[in-house]
């Protein structure tokens, strides 16, 4: 059962109160209690759904506060300056609360969700218009915890909920740590980096490309007034046709232009979207379209095939000695989506079939789970012993 989502108000102290608000801004529970340590406010929180933002009256915030913002795993609003008593009164007006402590925690919620109603109005808008209000939970928690573009965080989300089991693990579980070498990650930003640039040039060149043919329509009007005072008109349009044809050939240069910045664009969203997708139980594999030697000289340059590296092959009939010596000692597994029995008998590495794994690839990269992994590798080694056992009996 989904969670409901949760803005959560605090006052701390020695009577520590609360507020809780659905995502919508209705109050749903207001409490307060002395001595209330922080554990038994979590567990009487969470009762009531997923807290995902928390609030105070304070500036700076109080450090009960911070804690519990951090144990939940929710964001933190804090007030540009502490909250006027007047404030509190008109933002809990026709609100009844048990006592002080209880308004303030309210007072505290209800100016969270002020603050985050512009954004979540947005988001409301955005769905509305593509008619996804069905998403409109996760597309919220994700935009308000991780502050990413409201358009990309629906085209997660509707990844999610195509079925695409892995990327739903990545996106849920918190990020403690990121298997991902720092060569890995050096060579992705680098290509990031290069994409950003090549975005730019492309469209500096097309602002010179726009400028030019703009003069050059301009220089024809002027010629043609000119020419049609000084030259028989047959003539005058063979010059123009030459100058229409030139204008085209600039305007069809524009166009390939704008597709090689889409084009770009797509692979810059690629690789931040496999990026933000890297969590503990992912291992990345290193992509090669073979083990022929002029594939593995190419792809190496990128890729930096080190110690312990798992590979993704596409096909592994297709191999040469020289990549395979290269490759020894680095190596020990390999992920195959081809390869004949003979190839697989005679391969020098623990060889998994791609399909037994959930994968999820950019251009030289791909990430599988790890524990899936770890499975396939062990019914892999328990297969050789049998057969092994098996030889030596006979």
């Amino acid at each position: 059962m989904k969670q409901k989502l949760l803005i959560v108000g605090i006052d701390p102290g020695t009577t520590a109160a609360y507020s809780i608000l659905d995502i919508s801004g209705k109050v749903i529970k207001t409490g307060s209690k002395k001595e209330f340590p922080l554990s038994e406010l979590i567990s009487e929180v969470i009762k009531y759904g997923k807290p995902l933002i928390v609030g105070c009256d304070k500036n700076p915030a109080p450090e009960f506060v911070e804690k519990f913002a951090t144990k939940v795993g929710a964001k933190l609003i804090v007030p540009g300056k502490d909250i006027l008593v007047e404030e509190k009164k008109e933002l809990t007006k026709d609100i009844e609360t048990a006592n002080m402590h209880e308004l303030d925690a309210l007072a505290s919620s209800l100016y969270a969700f002020k603050s985050i109603k512009p954004l979540l109005d947005k988001i409301d808008r955005f769905l509305a218009e593509g008619k996804k209000q069905n998403i409109a939970d996760e597309v919220k928690e994700i935009v308000l915890i991780n502050e990413i573009a409201i358009m990309s965080v629906i085209d997660i989300v509707e990844e999610l909920k195509s079925g695409k089991t892995e990327e739903s693990k990545i996106i849920r579980k918190v990020i403690e740590e990121r298997k991902l070498t720092e060569q890995d990650f050096i060579s992705l930003y680098a290509k990031l980096r290069a994409a950003e640039k090549d975005i730019s040039l492309l469209k500096k060149q097309n602002l010179r490309l726009e400028s030019e043919a703009y003069s050059s329509q301009k220089r024809l009007e002027a010629v043609e007034a000119r020419l049609y005072r000084a030259i028989p008109v047959s003539k005058i349009r063979g010059h123009f046709q030459n100058k229409e044809k030139s204008i085209a050939n600039l305007e069809r240069e524009i166009d390939l232009r704008n597709s090689k910045i889409s084009s770009l664009n797509n692979k810059v969203c690629s690789l931040h979207k496999f990026l933000s997708f890297l969590n503990p139980d992912l291992i990345i594999l290193k992509k090669l379209d073979n083990l022929g030697y002029l594939e593995y000289q190419k792809k190496n340059n990128v890729l930096n095939i080190s110690h312990n590296d798992i590979l993704l092959v596409d096909d592994l009939d297709i191999s040469s000695n020289e990549a395979i010596q290269q490759l020894r000692d680095k190596v020990s597994c390999i992920v195959y989506r081809k390869a004949s029995k003979k190839t697989q008998e005679n391969l020098q590495f623990s060889a998994i079939n791609a399909k037994d794994l959930g994968l999820s690839e950019t251009e030289y990269f791909a990430c599988a789970s790890k524990s899936e992994l770890e499975k396939q590798k062990n019914k892999l080694d328990m297969l050789k012993k049998v057969v092994e056992e098996y030889r030596q009996e006979r």
